[in-house]
């Protein structure tokens, strides 16, 4: 597994947004405690999507759920592949993302470079990534890559036995798809992905299997030698 790639993962296709960014968040809905946003942007056809929940899981097993970025098609929504790129360097990580589309909608696909941080006060722990030109993978026949797109997730440590996971985004998925289908699409796939995300951790079988692969890889060392996995109350 590679746990490093956490930072990747954010990229996943979605867009980190922050809550100072500008704000106009609307309510789209509040299911099984997931609280789902979205947001429309000037000069923009498709709307900002975000999407909030806490899970009864400690801080540092739910920020190696999402490292593991090769098994996000297990319960990431409709996503198909996911695949590091030029995977040596832990300085510049690009990872390919492979979005099934729902027919007649055709797959989408992007190369995203990602960057990640931490707070040192609250703990919060940002992933954030944005699309990038990336020569050494072309465009392939049927499926149509995706032009711009920012993501992102934030993960805080609430207590030593809880923490919050949100999963924003931003994207302009490229060729031709109807507005109303892409804004559904929008809505679904963040409140499906972190419902199927909670359901995971929520099985000790897959704390066992997240913990035993990271112990196995130095590169989780080398990626995360300075942040801290603690609640902001045990920081102090």
């Amino acid at each position: 597994m590679r746990f490093w790639l956490v930072l990747a993962l954010l990229l996943s296709g979605l867009a980190f947004a922050d809550d100072d960014d500008g704000g106009n968040w609307t309510l789209d809905s509040t299911r099984d405690g997931i609280t789902s946003y979205v947001r429309s942007v000037p000069g923009q056809q498709t709307l900002d999507f975000r999407a909030v929940m806490r899970v009864k899981c400690d801080f540092e097993t739910s920020v190696t759920a999402l490292a593991d970025v090769e098994h996000y098609p297990d319960w990431f929504w409709h996503m198909k592949e996911t695949k590091i790129l030029g995977d040596k360097d832990l300085d510049d990580i690009f990872l390919y993302l492979h979005i099934e589309g729902i027919t007649p909608v055709e797959d989408r696909d992007v190369v995203v470079k990602a960057e990640m941080w931490q707070d040192p006060i609250s703990m919060e722990l940002n992933m954030e990534g944005h699309s990038v030109q990336y020569e050494a993978v072309p465009s392939k026949g049927g499926i149509v890559r995706i032009p711009a797109m920012t993501a992102g997730f934030r993960v805080t440590p609430i207590s030593p036995t809880v923490t919050e996971i949100e999963l924003s985004g931003s994207v302009d998925p490229g060729g031709a798809i109807p507005i109303w289908a892409s804004n559904m699409f929008i809505t679904v796939l963040p409140r499906l992905s972190l419902d199927n995300l909670r359901s995971k951790l929520a099985k000790p079988a897959y704390h066992e299997y997240l913990r035993a692969g990271r112990d196995k890889d130095a590169r989780w060392t080398r990626l995360f030698h300075d942040f801290r996995f603690t609640t902001p109350a045990a920081a102090n």
